[in-house]
């Protein structure tokens, strides 16, 4: 009976320290303090709004056309005809200029990657920004090409304001050759020139 009455305390005392700390845990002085204070529950609620509707107004298009006129866009490429060297050049521009590692080292010839080393080329990306380029014209037979292009600048005006033509354009060619189906950017002396300035 004793006995009995011993295990029926410990249980009471068992049951009050768990309900007490199941309590403790889930008391959480700010969201106490927020449950209890209808402006902070709206303060709160408004601020969650306000994130909401920041993300949801924002679309790739408009991320897109505040893009510098530097950036090749997507429309650029598709502008271009498809399986051509001028459209494996804006791909592979584009791919350099957003920091697309993978997507340069895989639109690159192995002749290339060889000569500069990998390496090296993934360290000139995420340090290395590209002018925009326009395309001129293109030569080329077989499986290798020449792609002409101006390599274009935006000078803003005294206002800072950043002109909608370029204000400058240089005079370059690229190698491009064909590999297993695919046109490949292959300029080797471009990218060594640009990787040394680098040291």
């Amino acid at each position: 009976m004793i006995r009995s009455m011993k295990l029926l305390a410990l249980a009471a005392v068992l049951a009050l320290a768990l309900g007490g700390l199941a309590a403790c845990g889930s008391d959480d002085s700010t969201s106490s303090t927020v449950a209890s204070d209808p402006e902070a529950v709206q303060a709160e609620q408004d601020e969650l709004d306000q994130a909401n509707q920041i993300t949801s107004d924002v679309k790739a298009s408009d991320v897109i056309n505040a893009f510098p006129p530097t950036i090749v866009k997507p429309g650029d490429i598709k502008a271009t005809k498809p399986d051509s060297p001028e459209r494996a050049l804006l791909e592979w521009w584009q791919a350099f200029q957003f920091g697309d590692v993978a997507g340069v080292i895989d639109l690159t010839s192995k002749e290339t990657l060889d000569a500069v080393g990998k390496k090296e080329l993934s360290d000139a990306i995420l340090r290395l920004s590209l002018s925009g380029l326009e395309i001129v014209g293109e030569d080329g037979s077989g499986s290798f090409s020449t792609v002409r292009v101006g390599l274009i600048g935006f000078e803003p005006d005294e206002d800072g304001n950043i002109p909608k033509k370029p204000t400058v354009s240089t005079p370059q060619s690229f190698t491009m050759v064909k590999e297993d189906g695919r046109w490949l950017f292959d300029s080797t002396d471009y990218l060594q020139l640009r990787i040394d300035s680098l040291d």
